[in-house]
């Protein structure tokens, strides 16, 4: 769980690290499954600190408003605090995890994902470290 900046800043690597990126930022036009996953760090990083900033509170909606608008054009559904860092998202496409699912460190998920509980049962699947997922 991301509770510092120190914190952003090292899932921010490990997921750039898990997708093979190298480039220091995602272009303008294309590139949606890594601003997906900044944008899905930084709604964490201010859900997590925001506790008596007005400031972190409004960019906490911003990026909530952001991460919405990417999940339609992605196709991921993916709660925050629930991927550890090093998370890598194949390609676009259909991906749906429980808000109650807790998923370790390098963890790459390929389309087609459905990780939840059913039949209203609050339980949901947790997942270790270097676990692909297909």
């Amino acid at each position: 769980m991301i509770q510092s900046k120190k914190d952003l800043l090292f899932y921010l690597h490990a997921d750039k690290v898990a997708l093979k990126i190298t480039k220091s930022r995602p272009a303008l036009i294309g590139d949606r499954v890594w601003k997906y996953q900044r944008c899905l760090r930084k709604l964490e990083y201010y859900k997590n600190t925001a506790r008596g900033s007005i400031f972190k509170k409004l960019f906490y909606y911003r990026y909530r408003l952001k991460l919405d608008r990417l999940s339609i054009k992605t196709g991921f559904h993916i709660p925050a605090n629930t991927c550890g860092p090093g998370l890598s998202l194949a390609h676009e496409g259909d991906i749906e995890i429980n808000i109650n699912a807790r998923l370790g460190e390098n963890c790459r998920i390929h389309i087609g994902v459905n990780i939840g509980a059913s039949g209203g049962d609050p339980k949901a699947p947790q997942f270790g470290n270097n676990v692909y997922i297909a």
